[in-house]
């Protein structure tokens, strides 16, 4: 029997409406966390008992095809090759410059209809802030699940070059769990 480890959820930017309920950013959260806490070896008995995890496909795609591109013929007994390479390098870029505009279009009308919405990209460092990678993140909401404290986490994870605070850790793992629809009430329970 294979583990959780080999469950993919897929990277979306863009989800169908009426899939987010039963298949969206919630059931990506439960599964992430699941695998973080097979990952731990976190005993079973302190994993959270969900309900259903039901995730979309990795198969799910939307495709729209481009049209064929045919370049310019080669004109052998005039044209050299870096002429020839410039001017359809510049039908290629104007023949992919007007399919992504279409798709663009067709991406926002998607949306504005409301057939699907935008999903927010996973935050990540930057320029102002430091933020552990998202699997770091969901690690700590399992080594929480498993009764470790927030400044225990932070301890474990901090190293010389990088600190991090047991209030960072526990901002994290709010959201994780708040993701997951999990509440803490003495015990994490999924909401209903």
């Amino acid at each position: 029997m294979s583990g959780l480890s080999d469950i993919q959820v897929p990277k979306f930017r863009f989800f169908p409406t009426h899939l987010v309920e039963r298949q969206g950013p919630t059931m990506w959260a439960k599964a992430y966390l699941l695998q973080a806490l097979e990952r731990l070896r976190v005993p079973r008995d302190k994993w959270p008992a969900f309900r259903s995890l039901n995730l979309p496909s990795p198969e799910m795609a939307f495709f729209t095809p481009p049209p064929e591109f045919k370049p310019p013929v080669f004109d052998f007994l005039r044209d050299s090759v870096p002429e020839w390479r410039q001017r359809a390098g510049a039908l290629w870029t104007a023949h992919c410059d007007a399919f992504l505009k279409r798709c663009e279009q067709e991406i926002a009308l998607m949306e504005s209809s409301g057939q699907y919405v935008k999903i927010p990209p996973l935050r990540s460092s930057g320029a102002k802030r430091t933020i552990p990678p998202a699997a770091v993140r969901f690690e700590w909401a399992a080594l929480r699940l498993s009764g470790l404290t927030y400044p225990a986490i932070a301890r474990e994870y901090s190293s010389e070059r990088l600190r991090y605070t047991s209030k960072q850790v526990e901002m994290r793992c709010r959201k994780i769990f708040s993701d997951a629809g999990l509440s803490f009430a003495g015990t994490f329970e999924e909401v209903r």
